[in-house]
Parts: C-alpha cells; structure tokens; sequence
C-alpha cells in the first residue's frame, strides 16, 4: 500500500521536517510512505523547504495562501493519487506520529473493509476520543471529496465524521496505540465570529446529507436512524458554540482579520442568505469533489 502523508506547514520548515522524519522513523517499511509538504508561495521560508530537507525526499507544493488550511491538503491529493497513493494522511505541522508501524495499522485496517468507506481518524493526544487527525483512501475521496475547504479554521474534521455517520450510522473509526501527539490548548489565532460559522455549519448539514444518499445507493447500503444522528449533531451545536466563544474570548495570541479570512466569510455571509438553495446548489455543482 502506498500512503501519502500531507504536511501543512507555514513558516516552521524545521518542525514540518520534524513531523516527517518521525512518520518515516516509525512506518513499519511494510508499504511505500511518502512525504508532502504544502505550503504557502508567500512563506519567507519557502527556500528552507526546499533545500534543509536533508535525507528527506520531500514533495513541495507551494501555492498561494488559501482561506483555510485543509485547501492544502485538498489541493495534494490528486497529484499523490496519479504518483500512485493508495491512502493520503494530513498531518499539521504540529502533529507528531507516536504510532509504532502506524502504516501497518492502517494497512491491515483497510484490508478488512470496503475502501469506498475507508476513512478514519489516527488517535489524537490532545483531543482523545475526537476525529480530528484525519486519513483516508483515495476510494472514499473519490466517493465524499475529503474536507470541506471554506472553513478558515475548526468544522472539516466534524463534517467528515458527520458525512460518515450519515452513511453507516456510525462515527468515524479511531486508531489506538500511539497516535499523533499534538500540544493542548493550540488553538488556531484566527477564530474569531463563531455565532456565524457554526451557523454556516449547521445551515450546510443538508449538504453532508445529500452526499451521505449518494454514498448510501453507490454502495447499497440502508439509511440508518437519520432522525436520532441529526438530532445529536444538533446537540454538538448547541454545545459548540459557547466553548468556542469562550476559547476566542481567552486566546493568548489574536490575530486580525486578513484578506483570506474574509473572502471566507464573505462566501458563508452569502450563502446564509439563502442557505437552502445554496446548499443544494453546492452539492449539484460537485466542486467538492477531489478525485
């Protein structure tokens, strides 16, 4: 099997190597890994990632700063795909792989499965029991897309678990041992207007369902108590939304608003002014689709 670890990084080349030479140390050297390092054209940095990258034979794509992060792990994988990648893992620039023969792990997970559902989540340290270091075969890409880029922070990871639950009634899967090790409490500088994003967030749940009935009859598959798992993804709204407002009131670093950010808003401002057609529309336009 051949995986394709995606890197985010901007402006930390050395942590970014760090994060990869732990995921080359620690695969089993049972299945071809490679590393990726998507990055901004804009980073200062750019030259240390290309040159510094040591005995690290590194993929670079740099292209311009996106609204959210998870674009440039999107924006990678259909290069990885035609380069041969089976499966694609994300990984932040802060997140350190800690799972001995994690590649193996994974390898015999998506053995045992239809890869059309082959998504899951690696174990997060700073976040267990949570779908929030993510990885997936191309054959659910193909399927699902992989995540949701209008989002400049938090929501994707969530949308995918939420889109899986659709399917099979069930949350994501989340791989034990090790996992990735990440820091608490490094929350993203740029949150900020939560009331509208988890609005967006919720508005756009007709999206995930609309997905989840074309997963469902391509494979086959029953609709499973849609009732009971909305009426629960509604509860983590609810929930969401004044921790998040609470986390933004506390962070100790803020940072203003920059134009990526509020082309991002912009699009969700837009959008909630007719959400029902604008999520039908999205879903009909495919642009979600990756593969």
């Amino acid at each position: 099997m051949h995986f394709s670890v995606i890197i985010a990084s901007r402006g930390k080349p050395e942590q970014a190597r760090t994060v990869a030479g732990a995921c080359l140390m620690l695969a089993s050297g049972e299945h071809e890994v490679e590393i990726v390092f998507a990055i901004d054209d804009d980073d200062d940095n750019e030259r240390a990632y290309r040159i510094d990258a040591g005995p690290i034979d590194a993929v670079i794509d740099s292209r311009p700063r996106p609204p959210g992060i998870t674009e440039c792990w999107n924006r990678c994988i259909p290069s990885a795909v035609e380069r041969g990648a089976d499966v694609i893992l994300a990984l932040p620039d802060d997140g350190l792989m800690s799972c001995p023969n994690w590649d193996a792990h994974i390898a015999r997970y998506m053995a045992q499965i239809d890869t059309r559902l082959g998504v899951m989540a690696m174990h997060d340290s700073a976040n267990p029991g949570q779908a929030t270091i993510l990885l997936a075969h191309k054959d659910w890409i193909k399927l699902a897309g992989f995540f949701d880029s209008r989002y400049a922070f938090w929501w994707a990871d969530t949308a995918i678990n939420e889109t899986f639950s659709f399917v099979t009634g069930k949350g994501l899967p989340i791989i034990g041992g090790g996992g990735v090790t990440t820091r608490p409490g490094n929350f993203n500088p740029r949150m900020r207007d939560m009331a509208s994003w988890w609005a967006f967030y919720g508005a756009s749940r007709r999206e995930r369902l609309q997905v989840a009935k074309m997963i469902r009859d391509e494979l086959g598959l029953p609709e499973p108590d849609l009732k009971r798992i909305v009426a629960e993804w509604q509860h983590h709204d609810r929930m969401g939304l004044p921790a998040s407002e609470e986390i933004v009131a506390n962070l100790p670093n803020p940072k203003a608003p920059d134009d990526a950010y509020r082309s991002a808003k912009a699009h969700i401002d837009a959008y909630m002014r007719d959400p029902v057609s604008s999520a039908d529309a999205y879903v009909a336009s495919g642009v979600w689709r990756i593969l």
